[in-house]
């Protein structure tokens, strides 16, 4: 007759085995995660990069007589010098359409803190690139214009060099 033992309890090979099973699953949600915090601030980025285009077309309709020549540049991070005048919260008298437009180019992209309100959008979103370019029927009030905005996403790992350039177009008739 064979005598059978009864296993009265697990091993520490099993233990070893569902910890090393269990790890490899919490290791895989992690990563998830770390994508899906990544992909959702590239999101937030992009939203508000359409937002900066959408309040940059709306100050370009708001001043006609310096759509036809005015707006037409490209700015660069390195390039964001104030303006000579501030046209912010003055009567229209003060400011031409030519400085209207650089003002508004300046505050849309550049800009500065004000009353507790963020601005630098160049620094926080870090963008690098706006263009604006008048693609036809410059002169005439129904121009169409060509908006560009660019900004770069950098990878999960801080410590890699790995920044990848992202970018916002939108044709106009404002």
């Amino acid at each position: 007759m064979g005598i059978f033992l009864k296993q009265l309890g697990i091993t520490m090979l099993e233990v070893v085995i569902s910890m090393f099973i269990i790890s490899v699953g919490l290791l895989g949600l992690a990563g998830l995660q770390l994508n899906a915090i990544k992909d959702s601030l590239n999101t937030a980025r992009q939203s508000q990069t359409a937002w900066l285009v959408s309040e940059l077309v709306e100050r370009i309709r708001a001043n006609p007589a310096g759509q036809a020549n005015n707006y037409n540049t490209t700015l660069t991070t390195e390039n964001c010098k104030k303006p000579v005048k501030l046209c912010l919260n003055t009567s229209p008298n003060q400011c031409g359409p030519a400085e209207m437009a650089a003002f508004d180019i300046w505050d849309v992209f550049c800009g500065e803190a004000s009353q507790n309100v963020l601005a630098d959008a160049v620094e926080s979103l870090k963008l690098s690139t706006l263009s604006i370019s008048c693609d036809s029927d410059c002169a005439a009030s129904q121009a169409n214009f060509s908006i560009s905005l660019s900004w770069q996403i950098q990878s999960i790992d801080s410590q890699q060099a790995d920044i990848e350039k992202q970018q916002i177009v939108m044709k106009v008739r404002p």
